[in-house]
Order: structure tokens, then sequence, then C-alpha cells
């Protein structure tokens, strides 16, 4: 039960491993209780042939390899593991500068051995005389000697990945081994073979290119690498150094092994219900308005099997298609092993639909116009719970920059349970004061600042001398609060009829703003529901690194959250300057 196997590629389903193996088939079900790790994820391989079929798109080449059955073990993958031939390269700005090659790219003769699965089309595009002729210097071709590979990989600016028999390459982890930022050709890549999926995404150190765009025209696709800003590729080679520090067991600040235990935790946390499902349509009716979106199955099972004592709660994140950094620091900081469903209402579902597919928690709302986005995000949200989830305590609804203790609120809640717990008011706004090495956000109202006037935040510098910060754009911080089960029956219930959710509306509209706590607020009126903020603590008004709270709104983006994350795993939050408040 708590053994781990470094796996052949095929173990993770029955037939397969019969089929290669079998002499070894009667022993399968003993295998059923340890977590496998392989170089793909066969959950994500499942699901991603499932939905193909479900939204009618062109199933890969490769899909036969892969059985419509479930795997029988827990399972997750490393990706493929580069070899240690070369020496590790750290990435820089400097380096790239002044890199010998702009692409590195080298591959097999295609005609004297064939790639599988149709393969070989993509693999050979780049060696069109067009493509190589029209290029800055590049090293793309098919022999060299080793010496010579190592060289010209560490001396590229960027690598391309080209997917091979199946989406997965070993380009990717030589890429990566050489400090060479990968330009990546294959659509399922990240789904079927992201190597540690809850500490690495590929987003945020590769470039994708769609197979369709580069089979079409290589050139000009590989040719929108010289327009990336300076500021990009700083980001990507970052991340890439993080990469190597997470993939390379041999790196002189590896973090394998906890990306690894991370990992193997989840795994044997999953259960199949979870890491299996398809993506679902649905329409959902509020007021006059019917708006179609999909979902992934697995939200339908969330907490049918659990054992735990204690509230139930969901999480509902309003969110942005772009803003999949934000989502990514949520994932693997604070709602870490908690529930979570990120509601978006803006892009296409091609924008999104790897997304839901890897993480199994994305919603995505189609056809709502940007005046109705702020206003319907949290409606629609609470209706997706109240439908979709059965067995649930509270809700709790936060926006992608906030920062929440769902382990302390959980605990509070068993405590002292609330129909409608958090902030019940609106318009705050972080000023910062002085706290010892700290900077401390105290709460103001701001109602009367909606004239247009300028207003100037006082800030106090380290060495306690006075500094003032011209304050641009006034807005509400993004802090949550709960809603139980009881108090989300009624209020979804009341979306239904048009005249009364204008009437609503009407009321949760300041200066031509919508804001969702004042229309909860109204709800709550209807439903005879009271708000309760006590115990609601958050950084705007107690002082950072002495006292405990709930919930804060982090700007910044994702390295602030995560930094925030990390911090306040001891309670301490360190020093807090103008660029990173």
């Amino acid at each position: 039960k708590n053994h781990v196997i470094v796996s052949l590629h095929w173990l993770s389903f029955k037939d397969r491993y019969s089929a290669f193996f079998p002499a070894l088939s009667r022993n399968y079900k003993k295998l059923q209780n340890v977590t496998v790790v392989q170089s793909y994820d066969p959950f994500a391989v499942l699901n991603l042939m499932k939905t193909y079929s479900a939204v009618d798109k062109n199933i890969p080449g490769y899909h036969h390899l892969y059985p419509f059955e479930l795997p029988l073990t827990k399972a997750f993958s490393v990706g493929l593991m580069p070899g240690n031939t070369s020496t590790i390269q750290q990435p820089s700005y400097h380096a790239f500068k002044n890199s010998k090659f702009f692409l590195f790219y080298h591959s097999r003769h295609s005609d004297k051995q064939p790639f599988a699965f149709e393969s070989s089309k993509y693999r050979d595009a780049p060696f069109n005389g067009t493509v190589v002729g029209n290029l800055p210097p590049s090293s793309i071709g098919h022999d060299i000697s080793p010496n010579e590979w190592v060289d010209h990989v560490q001396s590229s600016q960027f690598c391309l990945v080209i997917r091979g028999d199946d989406p997965s390459s070993h380009s990717l982890a030589n890429a990566i081994r050489a400090g060479c930022i990968p330009v990546i050709v294959s659509d399922d890549y990240e789904e079927y073979a992201g190597p540690l999926k809850s500490s690495l995404s590929l987003k945020d150190f590769c470039i994708f290119i769609k197979e369709a765009d580069f089979l079409h025209d290589p050139l000009t696709e590989l040719q929108k690498l010289l327009a990336i800003k300076k500021k990009h590729i700083i980001n990507l080679l970052q991340w890439l150094e993080m990469a190597q520090r997470i993939m390379l067991p041999d790196h002189l600040n590896s973090l394998f092994v906890p990306a690894f235990l991370k990992e193997l935790q989840l795994a044997q946390n999953r259960t199949v219900s979870q890491a299996i499902f398809e993506i679902k349509s649905n329409s959902m009716k509020i007021g006059h308005l019917s708006i179609p979106y999909k979902y992934p199955s697995r939200m339908e099972q969330i907490f049918a099997n659990r054992t735990d004592q204690g509230p139930a709660i969901i999480t509902v994140v309003m969110s942005k298609f772009k803003e999949i950094d934000q989502r990514h620091a949520i994932r693997n900081s604070w709602a870490h092993n908690h529930e979570v469903i990120f509601i978006l209402t803006d892009g296409m579902w091609e924008d999104v639909e790897n997304e839901c597919i890897q993480y199994g928690n994305v919603v995505w709302f189609d056809g709502i116009s940007k005046m109705q986005e702020g206003m319907l995000d949290t409606l629609l949200a609470f209706s997706f719970v109240e439908l979709h989830i059965q067995f649930y305590d509270y809700v709790l609804k936060m926006d992608d920059k906030g920062f929440v203790y769902l382990d302390d609120a959980r605990s509070l809640l068993s405590k002292n349970s609330q129909e409608y717990w958090g902030i019940c008011d609106m318009l705050v706004l972080a000023n910062r004061q002085k706290e010892g090495v700290y900077y401390e956000a105290s709460v103001s109202r701001i109602l009367n600042f909606f004239n247009g006037d300028t207003v100037f935040d006082l800030i106090y510098t380290e060495d306690g001398s006075k500094d003032t910060l011209e304050v641009d754009e006034i807005k509400p911080h993004g802090l949550g609060y709960f809603i139980s089960h009881h108090f989300n029956k009624c209020l979804t219930s009341k979306l239904s009829s048009s005249k009364n959710v204008s009437r609503l509306i009407s009321k949760s509209v300041v200066n031509g703003v919508f804001y969702d706590v004042l229309f909860i607020r109204e709800m709550a009126k209807e439903c005879k529901v009271q708000c309760n903020s006590s115990g609601w603590e958050w950084y705007g008004n107690k002082k950072l690194g002495k006292k405990e709270f709930i919930a804060a709104d982090i700007q910044g983006g994702r390295n602030m959250i995560c930094k925030f994350w990390d911090a306040q795993k001891e309670r301490h939050v360190g020093e807090w300057t103008k660029d990173n408040e």
C-alpha cells in the first residue's frame, strides 16, 4: 500500500500490461494499491481521450495507444527525464543575449526511420529550406557528433520540442538541462506528460505553438520568437531556472525530492473518481438570460466520499482566462489540498480547455458580454455549486488576487456555524503605516472618494522618513465571504425571476459599478440571514507577524501570492516595499 514503483510505460493500464508482460499479469491486482511513477499521466490520458470524443474533436493519430479503461494504479508523471550527459547550464539573460545560435533542432532522418503516428510531418517541417534560410543563425539538422550536440544546444536561445511517437519528447528535458527556452509543438504535451504537475507548469517557462499553425507555416511561427519582449524573456528564463531545480536531481540546489514527495502525496490521496472525468456542457438561467457553460464531471462527485469531520467548504474563485498564473499560484498555495473551482466568464473554450482537462477545477461560461461579467460571475458561481455539488456546507467566494487560510476558517466554522460570514461591507482601501519593519495596511471607508479627486497615500520608508504615493485608482479589495448551503439554496432560488434579479442588481450598483457584496447583502435580507464579520480579520487591521488573520488581498501576481504563502507558513511576513505592496 505504501510502496512506489518507478514504472515501465504501460504499467497503469491492465490490458497493455498483460499484453507486454503476460507472465506477470496474474500479479497485476497486487499493484492496485501502489503508486506508479511514469513518464506520462495515465489519468490525464484517459481524460484527453474522453474529451476528444465528447466534443467531437479529431482524435490525434496516437489515440489507439490508449484504451478507454480506468487505470488500476494510482500514478503521476515525472515526464521524460534528461540524461546527465552534460553539465547543467544556468539560464541567464546575459547568456541568452550572447548565444551563438537562435534556434536548436536536430532530429533523425524520417525517410530512413519514420516516426510513428503521423509525427514525421511535424518533425520534418523545420528542414524546409525556406525555414532554415530565413532565420537568424541556427543549429538545425540531422546527425552531429555528441560533443557538437552539447555545444550547440547550450549555445542556443530557443530549443524546438516537437512531439514524437506520442505527445512528449526527450527534447524538452534536454532543453531544460541546457538552459535553453523550450518551444513546444505538441498540443497535448502538458496534459499528457507534464512533469511534476503540482510544482511545475510548462506554460511558465515554455513557448507553445499549435500543431496546425506550425504545419501550415513553420517559418512565420518561428519568426514570432524574434518579437518577444525582453521582460518576457527574463521571466521565462527565471522560471526555466526553477524548472531545473525541480526536475534535475543532480542540480546543486535541487528541489526534485520535495517536489516528488509532494506529487506522491497528492497521488496517494486522489481517488479514481477525482482523477477521471469528462467535459460536460449545460446552460444556466439567470433572470431572462440562458448562459451555456462547460465543466468537468468530477465536480459532481466532490465530497461524495468524504470521511473526515467538520464543514465541507467549496471555494469559488473569480478569474479571467489570461490570469492563469494567478490560478497556478492559488492551486499551489492556500488552496492546496482543498476543493477550489475557478469561474471564468471570458475568453474562448480553446483558451481554457487544456487547463480544464488537466486540473478538473475550471468552469467556463460562454456568451457573456464585458458589461455582464462583473454582475454575473458570482451569481453563476453560486448557482453552479447549488446545481452540481450535493454535499457541501459552505461556499467561499474569493477573487484570484485573494488569499485565505482555509484550515483556520474551517476550524472556526466548526466551532461556531454561520449563515453568512466574512466581509459584510464594501469599498476598503489599503493605506500603509509603519509597524516595526512591516508595512501595515489600515482600513478606511472610501465611499466619499468616488469624486475623481487624486488621493495620496502616506508611506513610511524603512528608515522612518515619510513619503507619499499617488493612488491613481481606488477599488474595493477582493476579499471574500462564506455563505451556508442553506443561504445559497435560498439565494439561487430567487435568480430565475427576471424582475427579482433586476431589482436586486439595481440596489447593488454604486456610480455605475456593480458590487457583488452589496447584492449578497440584499439577498441576505430577502433570505432573513444576518452577516457576521466577527473573527474575520485580514492584514488591513492586524499587525503583521504578530496576530492571526483569515484572509488577505495580495497585489503583485503569482510571485507575491507564493512568497506570501511561504512566509505565512510561519505566520511571519517579512519586509514590504513600494514595489511589492
